[in-house]
C-alpha cells in the first residue's frame, strides 16, 4: 500500500502535490543546502586533523559522516539541475 502511494505521489502534477501539502523545492534551496555540507564537511575535516590522538578516531568518523551529508546534498543537486534543465 504504501509503494502504491509513494509511486501516486511521484507521478502526481504539481497541483495535487499543493493540495497534498507539499511543494517543489527551488534550485536555490538545493543549491544552500549542498553548500552548508560542503562547508560542514569542511570544518570537520580541519577538526580532524587538528584533533588530539585521544579523540582522532572519533572527530575521522565525524569527518566521514559530513562527508556522506555533502555527498547526499551533491547528488540531489544533480538532479534537480537535471530536472530544470527538462
Amino acid at each position: 500500500m504504501v509503494l502504491v502511494l509513494l509511486l501516486v505521489v511521484l507521478l502526481m502534477p504539481w497541483d495535487i502535490l499543493g493540495w497534498l501539502g507539499l511543494r517543489r523545492v527551488r534550485f536555490e534551496e538545493l543549491l544552500d543546502a549542498w553548500r552548508f555540507a560542503a562547508e560542514d564537511a569542511r570544518l570537520a575535516l580541519a577538526a580532524w586533523r587538528s584533533a588530539p590522538s585521544t579523540i582522532k578516531a572519533d572527530a575521522y568518523h565525524v569527518y566521514r559522516a559530513a562527508l556522506e551529508r555533502e555527498a547526499k546534498a551533491a547528488d540531489v543537486l544533480a538532479h534537480g539541475l537535471a530536472l530544470r534543465a527538462t
